[in-house]
């Protein structure tokens, strides 16, 4: 003879409403990860990124590239310029320029 679970009257909405609410979550996570604005511009920056080359100047990589995130200056007086990846990348996506305003160094965020 099988035995039976009887459920209590309020079980049942609040397992749905918890399954609701967690199957919104998992759909917003991935709108944010991989459909949100942030995450298509990441993807256009790594993109365009391929495209920027040593030796090109800074005029024609920001043509490229468009405007930066942020503008830095190394050590060694290099100017950085760099352009974000996506919401949860670990790091940057950027290229060097040295004192004469050439492209030296590409960094793809990887």
């Amino acid at each position: 003879m099988p035995l039976r679970f009887s459920m209590p009257p309020f079980f049942r909405p609040a397992l749905l409403t918890i399954a609701g609410l967690g199957a919104i979550g998992t759909f917003a996570l991935g709108y944010l990860l991989w459909f949100g604005p942030e995450a298509r511009a990441g993807r256009r920056n790594w993109q365009n990124s391929y495209r920027v080359r040593p030796g090109m100047g800074v005029a024609q990589a920001r043509r490229v590239m468009g405007p930066p995130s942020r503008r830095s200056i190394a050590f060694n007086g290099d100017v950085i310029y760099e352009y974000s990846y996506g919401p949860v990348a670990a790091s940057n996506i950027y290229f060097g320029l040295n004192s004469d305003g050439i492209v030296v160094r590409v960094g793809h965020g990887e």
